[in-house]
């Protein structure tokens, strides 16, 4: 787990409502359904970091590439939203305990269920369980068209 300030490469908007966020920070070992907590930097309000799942992460030239999903809903993610490319993020993570693929590994299939803000921190494991080898289906729910989360990128899985 590290404390530190990260930089925000992209930032945008989809849906109804929900904002997709790159940030860059240090080399960083990131499990499924870990996540970390963000606030944007040099803002006094609001006070807290929010909690956020990892989507993706990738690691370049020694940084690490993070990505959330969220939905703006309140001051805290509505601030982070606002954040654009070069701005600063303070960051708390990787937090949290990872998902067990012990259960699929032992039956050689997996059944992921996910929906709406929820579905980001499911990506990851689709991705390590398909790096397994492991038969995944998944099923992904919302409340309406617009709200559904990541519906290309587990669908690119196969």
């Amino acid at each position: 787990m590290i404390e530190t300030t990260a930089i925000v490469k992209e930032s945008s908007h989809f849906g109804n409502g929900y904002c997709r966020l790159k940030i860059e920070v240090e080399q960083l070992d990131v499990l499924p359904g870990q996540f970390a907590m963000l606030k944007p930097a040099g803002l006094e309000e609001p006070l807290l970091r929010r909690a956020m799942a990892f989507y993706t992460v990738e690691t370049v030239n020694n940084k690490t590439l993070a990505e959330f999903i969220f939905h703006e809903i309140g001051r805290g993610t509505l601030a982070l939203g606002r954040l654009r490319r070069g701005e600063s993020v303070y960051f708390l993570g990787p937090l949290g305990k990872s998902f067990s693929t012990e259960p699929a590994k032992q039956h050689s299939k997996a059944l992921i269920v996910g929906g709406g803000v929820g579905s980001p921190a499911l990506l990851m494991l689709a991705k390590q369980l398909q790096g397994l080898s492991i038969q995944t289906e998944i099923f992904l729910g919302a409340r309406s068209q617009q709200d559904l989360i990541g519906v290309e990128d587990f669908g690119s899985l196969g």
